[in-house]
């Protein structure tokens, strides 16, 4: 029996190549925000789910994985872009076998979800290992103009695939797999019907504080931090009489610890931990909650761990907990009110802006509807997570900026974000004042070759994280333009920069923008770029 299950394995991978051949012949077929609200309200049927998904997916897997092969060969060889094609094999063979069966047949569409849900997780650290691939392909055989416009064409389409999988997946799993988050029995899939911008701002900043950590740390080489490198299990107290009884519990293989950036940058980084010893009373007039470190997700680089002590501390102090109602679980959200978003995702990055610099700056929101210019709030149909994602990356890049810009300020001049409904769009900016950025990098900044942050190492379970690849505006970017929107940043150098993000106002007008792999596709990986017809002054 097993020999015969081999021979159908080594069958079904012997054929891969034909299966791939014949499936990337047809286009995808894009949905309407509309059409997956309708088909999960009112039309929620199974098996109709099932018949179109076991067809549409092996069409946009294929339609991607032909352009992996007109990628360089030394590029594709690398281990971890053979790993992610692996994966992406894997996942076609898996839905290929439910290509002839019966919807009506016993537990098939059980099993088909269960293979989706498989499939996802399987997916999950496709962003990061494909970055890493890129980063492996660099090491090894620099970089080269043709190259670089051929993997910026290809990233764009591959993640926004990714994307749409994803999406499709999920919808899927969620309306017919029983995982219905009881919190939001309106939302449809990932869809929520009440999506509220401001409030996933605010719920977003959160996140983004705690997740500034991988952001500051990946940067401590160029001087942002303070890192300090684990080592061996003991235990530090700082004078429990004294300062309200912390314990610094320095633990074996752990992550990073960061002592506030501007108490660094008076006390200096000194080798001697008598040095901190004599100055942490100073520490003692910043709140708990603001000196409470969290760790890190990832292993860091020992970039400073001979400054102080081999060792990363972590406080075990008492951590204030405000209780926040949880984050929708699913994916879309179907009259999303948009200004929700907004100050979740504020105070998620102001927590580690507070913990990282000892001071972060306010969010002025404002909400605009209709050519009258009223004041209401702002709802529409989207998904939170999506928007989430970007609002998360521009309130980490415009909170970071605007600290680091003012250092010795403490006053920090206010993040302000207004969001405006119109006929067709709907526009969420945000501007800061963190000193901008030259015109010429504005473009570099979407650019997956193109990361001013020290390159992250894979661990053994390949669950790197993407803070370090560059790829947060990327992607962020990608998400906008799914449903037909786009971001776009507008700097001014000195002063600050303006992020805005366009969606489409209409669930009609948000329609999946999908890769097709046709002739135009296939032509623009030969290309070869031609001699700048314009002086070019700057090499740069």
């Amino acid at each position: 029996m097993k020999f015969v299950r081999f021979l159908m394995k080594n069958t079904a991978l012997a054929n891969v190549p034909k299966q791939i051949e014949h499936f990337s012949k047809f286009s995808p077929s894009p949905l309407s925000m509309k059409q997956f609200l309708d088909f999960g309200s009112s039309n929620a049927c199974e098996k109709t789910s099932f018949v179109f998904l076991r067809q549409e997916l092996p069409v946009r897997l294929s339609n991607i994985m032909q352009e992996i092969n007109l990628l360089p060969d030394r590029l594709v060889s690398t281990p971890s872009v053979q790993l992610v094609h692996s994966w992406y094999v894997q996942s076609l063979l898996e839905i290929l076998e439910f290509l002839d069966k019966n919807p009506e047949g016993h537990s098939i569409l059980g099993d088909f979800t269960d293979v989706l849900i498989m499939i996802r997780n399987r997916h999950n650290d496709v962003v990061p290992t494909m970055a890493q691939g890129v980063i492996e392909y660099k090491e090894a055989f620099g970089e080269d103009p043709v190259t670089i416009q051929n993997v910026q064409y290809f990233l764009d389409r591959f993640y926004m695939s990714r994307i749409s999988i994803r999406m499709l997946i999920n919808q899927h799993t969620l309306i017919f797999g029983g995982t219905t988050n009881p919190a939001h029995p309106k939302h449809i899939g990932s869809i929520d019907p009440t999506c509220d911008v401001v409030e996933v701002v605010r719920v977003l900043l959160t996140s983004a504080l705690h997740s500034l950590p991988l952001m500051i740390s990946s940067s401590s080489k160029n001087g942002l931090g303070n890192g300090f490198y684990a080592g061996n299990s003991f235990d530090l107290h700082f004078s429990f009489n004294l300062i309200f009884n912390w314990s610094f519990s320095v633990q074996s293989n752990a992550q990073w610890f960061q002592l506030p950036r501007n108490f660094c940058k008076k006390h200096g980084s000194q080798t001697k931990v008598e040095k901190y010893l004599s100055q942490i009373l100073e520490l003692k007039r910043f709140p708990l909650h603001v000196l409470s470190v969290t760790h890190l997700l990832f292993n860091g680089v020992s970039l400073c761990f001979n400054r102080v002590f081999p060792a990363l501390a972590m406080l075990t102090t008492y951590q204030k907990k405000k209780k926040k109602k949880p984050f929708n679980v699913t994916y879309c959200t179907i009259i999303y009110h948009i200004c929700e978003c907004i100050p979740d995702a504020y105070e998620s990055a102001k927590m580690l802006c507070d913990q990282y610099y000892l001071g972060s700056p306010e969010l002025n929101v404002e909400e605009i509807q209709d050519h009258r210019g009223e004041h209401l709030p702002v709802h529409m149909v989207y998904v939170p997570s999506h928007l989430y994602h970007m609002l998360f990356e521009l309130f980490k890049n415009a909170m970071r900026a605007t600290v680091e810009h003012h250092d010795c300020s403490h006053n920090l001049p206010p993040i302000k974000v207004m969001v405006a409904l119109g006929k067709e769009d709907l526009s969420i900016k945000m501007s800061d004042r963190g000193g901008g950025v030259p015109v010429r990098k504005i473009e570099k900044l979407f650019s997956y070759m193109y990361s001013t942050a020290p390159t992250p190492q894979m661990g053994l379970s390949r669950g790197a994280p993407l803070a370090g690849f560059g790829y947060g505006l990327p992607i962020s970017r990608l998400y906008a333009q799914y449903f037909q929107g786009d971001l776009q940043l507008y700097s001014m150098e000195g002063y600050g920069t303006d992020a805005v993000i366009y969606l489409k106002a209409l669930s009609t007008d948000s329609v999946e923008r999908l890769p097709v792999y046709n002739k135009s596709a296939w032509r623009h990986y030969q290309m070869i770029p031609e001699a700048n017809d314009w002086c070019n002054p700057s090499s740069e």
